[in-house]
């Protein structure tokens, strides 16, 4: 029988230089618990190893089961409306995300801990310098045709996600190219990087919304606008295989008697589709056992009725003024509007207890990288003014968009009262999710969508693991998300060094500088991050939200 010491020891022996500097920072006193089994996930170190380093017990990788567990063989869920393509691809919408995550899986997925964990991919390694990555895919999975998964699968997916009109892109660009997916065998997968990427592996999980293993035969609708196969046939490998697509209506989900996890423990699945509100008040009279994205309101409604379930979660509505267009091009008018905002007012009014106060960066707090010695930006309204009158921005007009989801309209208006302390009138302007998200993302073909035509405007991004996308895709140059239209060369640089940081002291050194940058720059004010809230009722048992 072998002890710790000697398992740790015989490990190290074999190890990378990544996996033994992550041991030593740990043995150190310089990384916490959650931080190691972070970091360790990430580099494809077993969990049951990482709570051996930790002196404790860390359960074997448990195998995925049904979405929560409940006595009766039915599972009501009401979920948000799927704005947007049901087809992986296309994905964009928090709502779409959560209907297709029932029948896809992805390589692997992230818990609310941001602890990577197995899915279709068994394990991963980085190489020497994280330019490159190689996954071992699960063996015996099928679709839910019969199809056995192989590693065509995983290349092809992944292929099709890296073309123009990809929202995947909004992960991948910059990050990975076409021609850098290689099979090295039937299960056994190489991602070749543009750059060396330290947190990769998250980015095959469900950050991605659209890096769903699809067969190597799916192909997406000629016309984008209109449903393709997967919207009517759903054939992934999860543990549940669509049986009813009934639109607007919802949908019905089955049990999947050969899901390579084991059978889920419920029968069923009756997704419904419905409002904010609508969701509280089904959950109020037994219409349906559970729900997520609840807002602040919906849980006060809730207590006593059912079990409210908040995470602190990345979660954070992004207002954005375009950098190019009048006033929004002086950086003293960005930096004014920022500053006229009473942000813990602001978070506790529209959240309560359930949100944290930004500080105009995507770097989370709850993040083991984020910087929290950065000075806060404070309101101060005589700065506002004085900045203003010195970039001779007076009598100033402005329209700020968003669309109607939880607290966003009554957030723009806050934001309006606050700039007329200031001497700015400011309208606001709400549409329809549909009218907001009705058109492309920059770079692919056809209408830009409001949402991102916008030159003053609020748009939400729910939770990611780490804060990739909200650089690469909402921040960086061209970025397929940058409603900012935000272009500096030199925080493109920062990303970079961030995003290549092997070690925790180098991404969190990175990180400041992003964190300082931004506060100078101010293209994206992040005024706060709100829990994700999810609600169950009490015959509902095990449902672990992640976040996202």
């Amino acid at each position: 029988m072998r002890y710790p010491k000697e398992e740790i020891e015989k490990y190290r022996r074999t190890a990378g230089d990544l996996e033994n500097e992550l041991i030593d920072e740990y043995k150190a006193g310089t990384m916490s618990r959650r931080e190691l089994l972070q970091r360790g996930s990430v580099l494809g170190m077993s969990l049951p190893f990482l709570g051996l380093l930790t002196g404790g017990a860390q359960a074997a990788v448990a195998k995925p089961s049904a979405i929560a567990r409940r006595t009766a063989t039915t599972l009501r869920f009401g979920g948000v409306i799927p704005d947007g393509s049901l087809e992986p691809p296309l994905l964009q919408s928090l709502g779409a995300l959560a209907v297709s995550h029932i029948p896809g899986e992805q390589l692997v997925f992230a818990d609310k801990n941001s602890v990577l964990r197995p899915r279709l991919a068994t394990s991963w390694k980085a190489s020497k310098g994280s330019k490159a990555w190689t996954f071992n895919i699960r063996k015996g999975v099928k679709f839910h045709d019969g199809t056995p998964l192989s590693a065509d699968d995983v290349v092809a997916t992944f292929n099709r996600l890296l073309t123009k009109d990809s929202q995947a892109l909004s992960s991948f660009k910059g990050v990975l190219s076409q021609g850098g997916v290689h099979k090295v065998d039937d299960h056994t997968v190489r991602f070749d990087l543009d750059s060396p990427n330290g947190f990769f592996p998250y980015l095959t999980g469900q950050m991605t919304y659209q890096a769903i293993i699809l067969p190597k035969s799916y192909e997406l609708p000629s016309d984008l606008s209109k449903p393709g196969e997967w919207t009517n046939k759903m054939n992934g490998t999860g543990p549940f295989t669509l049986k009813q697509n009934r639109g607007a209506a919802g949908l019905t989900f089955a049990a999947n008697p050969s899901y390579w996890g084991g059978k889920p423990a419920i029968d069923t699945v009756e997704y419904s589709i419905l409002e904010d509100q609508a969701r509280v008040t089904a959950l109020q009279s037994g219409q349906i056992d559970l729900a997520h994205q609840i807002s602040f309101q919906g849980a006060q409604q809730l207590q006593g009725h059912a079990n409210v379930i908040p995470l602190q979660t990345a979660n954070h509505r992004y207002l954005n003024m375009n950098v190019h267009v009048k006033p929004f091009n002086d950086v003293r008018v960005r930096q004014a509007i920022a500053l006229a905002l009473d942000r813990p007012q602001i978070a506790s009014g529209l959240w309560g207890k359930y949100a944290q106060v930004g500080n105009d960066s995507p770097m989370w707090p709850g993040y083991a990288f984020t910087d929290k010695s950065v000075p806060q930006r404070k309101q101060n309204l005589a700065k506002a003014r004085a900045l203003l009158k010195a970039a001779g921005a007076t009598n100033l007009n402005l329209t700020l968009t968003c669309y109607r989801s939880f607290e966003m309209p009554d957030y723009a208006q806050r934001v309006a009262q606050a700039l007329k302390k200031i001497g700015i009138n400011c309208q606001v302007k709400v549409y329809t999710s549909a009218q907001y998200f009705d058109g492309v993302s920059f770079g692919a073909a056809g209408k830009i969508a409001p949402w991102l035509s916008t030159n003053f405007g609020i748009v939400d991004y729910g939770h990611r693991p780490v804060p990739l996308t909200y650089l690469n895709a909402a921040l960086r140059s061209g970025g397929v998300w940058n409603a900012a239209r935000y272009n500096s060369k030199k925080f493109d640089t920062m990303i970079n060094n961030f995003q290549s940081a092997a070690s925790l002291k180098a991404q969190k050194k990175f990180a400041r500088q992003i964190e300082l940058q931004l506060l100078k720059d101010t293209p994206v004010i992040y005024g706060y991050f709100y829990n994700f809230i999810a609600a169950a009722s009490p015959k509902v048992h095990g449902d672990v939200p992640d976040g996202i």
